[in-house]
């Protein structure tokens, strides 16, 4: 299954998360599926722009890149499809992000999908957020003790 998606396509995940898998179709500019038959794919994801901030380009603020699993360009159903499965320290800090993908081909050329354009993502934050044990935060765990400790 999939991230959640919205009807504007912004893929959600929760902080720390590492399922679902992000699954996207590279589509050429008349939108057909492109074969990637030999090609590898990387994902690269930037923090968004804040209104009323600083104006940096997203590619200056790129925080991850990662390579992409390539499913089976064999099979008409999955041509152009890629998936990426974030590690856990890939969805943290929570807030909204924007990436893109970045095909090279057998010849050596490359290819951004989409060209024009960053896709949205937003990463929410832990109901409760990450545990907290004698004032210490930890990133491995995200289990919380209740009651909580009194201060």
């Amino acid at each position: 299954m999939p991230a959640q998606v919205s009807q504007n396509k912004t893929q959600y995940f929760a902080e720390f998360d590492t399922a679902p898998p992000l699954m996207r179709c590279m589509r050429d500019g008349g939108g057909d599926p492109i074969n990637l038959s030999g090609a590898s794919v990387t994902i690269s994801i930037a923090f968004a722009m804040r209104k009323g901030g600083f104006v940096l380009f997203p590619r200056d603020l790129i925080v991850r890149e990662s390579p992409v699993t390539v499913l089976d360009q064999d099979d008409e159903a999955t041509i152009g499809w890629v998936s990426w499965t974030p590690a856990e320290d890939d969805l943290t800090p929570s807030g909204r992000y924007q990436y893109t993908f970045e095909v090279t081909f057998q010849d050596g050329t490359h290819m951004t999908v989409p060209p024009n354009t960053w896709l949205p993502m937003v990463v929410q934050p832990k109901i409760g957020g990450p545990l907290v044990q004698g004032g210490a935060s930890s990133s491995t765990t995200h289990e919380q003790t209740f009651p909580p400790a009194s201060p």
